[in-house]
């Protein structure tokens, strides 16, 4: 693939220019040249005919750039961190890049959807739904950027309340009215089953919903979770994780029962940035770990490559398509 990498010259795109380079021909954008690519452009992210240039021809778009750490002038920021991603969407549509953005809502539940100090109701399910659908059939806060997924989270303690629930049946009416999948956050893990449940009783199809964080080896949970025709997202891997190799059985044993188009594997979390403090880095990193060391754990547990190509590749196409088995 022809691959531009905006931000390519900084900590995190100089470790994924070296781990793509092999691979693919890269085009790196950022403020100075960059290192280890076939074609490096130097430019602003806040100048969208600059970055525009930068992607036309390419197949694929990553937007590392951005201003992070420390003290920064305001208009360096907002040049680069919100014009700029303003920018890095603009580009990559005028490229016919597809770039994928969520709707829907995480932890923090606003006002609007909570019961209000007076006992009045927040938002019910089907107003919850229409805001959804609305930044999907017609675009997010007034522009033309469209949602292609759906974001529903749950954690215990609090567990799933009424406003909980009221969001996750608006998601999952949003979702059968415009077949944009959902994915959900949960923690602990099993908070899942509730999802499950309020998604079978809001008649969702199953394929439209993947139930996220699932890195365990419960495997009588992850086949309930596939029975009920759902996807898994396993999305926890990354070094110094005990459970890894109980995990990475029960991923086998699923997929020796058939289970491997429905099963996505990832990451979920950036353990080296700029604003958190940590060690020299140590590869594979957090961005490559499942490529290659999960790959690599993989095959050595009997998993076919096809397989590993289902779950990495041609699963998650399938799910953001909101394609039906």
């Amino acid at each position: 693939m022809h691959v531009l990498i905006t931000g390519s010259a900084g900590t995190l795109g100089r470790v994924l220019v070296a781990g793509l380079a092999e691979r693919h021909r890269l085009r790196g954008y950022d403020l100075q040249r960059t290192a280890g690519v076939e074609e490096s452009v130097v430019g602003d992210l806040g100048d969208l005919e600059a970055l525009t240039r930068a992607a036309d021809g390419v197949d694929g778009f990553i937007h590392l750039g951005a201003v992070v750490g420390g003290a920064h002038r305001w208009e360096d920021v907002l040049s680069a961190n919100i014009v700029g991603v303003r920018n890095a969407l603009e580009a990559s549509r005028r490229a016919g890049v597809h770039v994928i953005v969520p709707t829907g809502i995480w932890l923090e539940i606003p006002r609007l959807f909570q019961r209000r100090w007076d006992g009045r109701n927040g938002a019910d399910a089907d107003e919850t739904a229409e805001i959804f659908a609305r930044e999907i059939e017609r675009g997010a806060a007034g522009t033309s950027v469209r949602a292609g997924v759906i974001k529903v989270a749950n954690n215990r303690p609090p567990g799933i309340g009424e406003a909980e629930e009221t969001i996750l049946r608006g998601a999952a009416r949003a979702a059968r009215r415009t077949n944009v999948p959902i994915s959900t956050h949960t923690s602990p893990y099993d908070i899942g089953r509730e999802q499950v449940r309020i998604f079978a009783d809001e008649e969702l199809p199953p394929h439209l919903a993947a139930i996220g964080h699932s890195f365990t080896d419960d495997i009588e949970y992850l086949r309930s979770v596939l029975a009920a025709g759902h996807y898994l997202s396993i999305d926890h891997f990354g070094r110094d994780r005990e459970e890894e190799p109980a995990v990475l059985d029960a991923v086998a044993a699923l997929c020796a029962e058939g289970f491997a188009a429905r099963m996505m594997l990832g990451h979920d979390w950036g353990g080296e940035m700029d604003w958190r403090p940590h060690g020299a880095h140590e590869p594979p990193s957090t961005w490559r770990y499942v490529p290659e060391r999960g790959r690599a754990e993989l095959e050595r547990r009997g998993v076919s490559r096809d397989d590993i190509e289902a779950m990495l590749i041609r699963g998650p196409a399938a799910f953001l398509s909101g394609a039906a088995p």
